[in-house]
């Protein structure tokens, strides 16, 4: 079917879209050769997946259940490319008509970009005791709430609290409404209780893990980072570098505040063994704390570290003594702060 064949979104200025088949039966080819610190989204990059065939909708592991199943991480920065082309897809791998072999055949698309406080409290008790949520209006932003919760939860991918963000306005306008029928000594004890666990979060680091930017673990994030980025641009500036974004993004955007020059850097997905263990010719490899997992934590009960495994796919990260031993590199220098590392490995000189 001739009318999805035009390309969207999918545009780099540096390779011009080719003419439309709709308008021409001659095709120019032009291959501009181009040298990008940063190839495909400037200043970001995004991943691509596509699942299909006899997915198994129960599975503890949707994505494995699927007899075909693709992954790409940093799918733009890999190819240079700013979006998807799904019937010519620089990954064959992708192209729709692997999924989709007839024109005949009716398909959707679905695009969702995902937690919550504890002060539904107030909101529980002004429902079962009053009826100011029992109209119609509340019933509404009710089934979008938890619609939306649903679908970021059975089709989201990172489990992250900003996926929320659409649906915290309502929650915060029930908490506002809710208090207004409640005595006022426990509005007040719940409204100091709100702002005290507001402060607290910002600084308690919780026993689980978490996203670093929920709080000010952040800073201390983006401080190592900073720290690693000075010391690999200071002693190995014609390196080429391992590691996982975005301290690759750190080392090729001079911008970005973390070196004065690009320093070459290649992005893996992860620090898992099975992907450290496998790379070839390494010189210099960056670990750092990509979970907490501080000393005491939920991960030391069996029961939570099986149901993160198989529900959130979490594993370890390499350790020190794999990395010596998989890929014949030593620590060099390793930085720390509150419960959160760096660790720069290279190879014996």
């Amino acid at each position: 079917n001739n009318t999805f064949d035009l390309a969207y979104f999918n545009f780099n200025p540096n390779n011009p879209l080719p003419p439309s088949p709709l308008t021409t039966t001659t095709t120019t080819t032009t291959t501009t050769t181009t040298t990008s610190a940063d190839p495909g989204v400037s200043g970001g990059h995004f991943d691509f997946d596509i699942y299909y065939n006899q997915c198994d909708p129960l599975s503890s592991d949707y994505k494995r259940s699927c007899a075909s199943n693709t992954h790409i991480h940093q799918y733009d920065d890999k190819y240079d490319v700013v979006g998807v082309n799904l019937l010519n897809a620089s990954a064959s791998a992708f192209n729709l008509v692997n999924a989709i072999p007839l024109t005949t055949t009716s398909f959707k698309l679905l695009i969702a970009n995902q937690k919550f406080s504890p002060a539904a409290q107030p909101i529980v008790l002004a429902w079962k005791r009053t009826d100011i949520f029992r109209s119609r209006t509340w019933a509404v932003c009710g089934v979008l709430v938890v619609g939306h919760m649903l679908m970021v939860s059975v089709l989201g991918g990172a489990t992250l609290e900003r996926y929320l963000l659409p649906v915290l306005p309502l929650f915060y306008i029930a908490v506002s409404a809710a208090w207004s029928v409640m005595e006022l000594s426990w509005r007040r004890v719940s409204q100091a209780a709100m702002t005290a666990g507001l402060i607290a979060s910002l600084f308690w680091n919780p026993p689980w893990p978490f996203p670093f930017e929920n709080n000010f673990a952040m800073v201390d994030f983006i401080a190592l980072q900073k720290d690693a980025a000075e010391l690999v641009e200071s002693l190995y500036p014609n390196e080429t570098i391992v590691s996982v974004w975005p301290f690759t993004d750190a080392l090729r955007r001079p911008e970005f505040g973390y070196v004065s020059n690009p320093v070459a850097a290649i992005g893996i997905e992860d620090f898992h063994f099975q992907t450290v263990a496998r790379l070839k010719d390494v010189g210099v490899l960056v670990v750092y704390s990509r979970t907490w997992e501080p000393a005491v934590s939920v991960l030391h009960i069996p029961f939570v570290a099986h149901y993160l495994e198989r529900y959130f796919s979490y594993e370890k990260q390499i350790t020190a003594e794999e990395v010596s031993r998989s890929l014949g590199l030593t620590s060099a220098v390793r930085f720390t702060r509150r419960g959160q590392w760096i660790e720069v490995y290279v190879r014996g000189r």
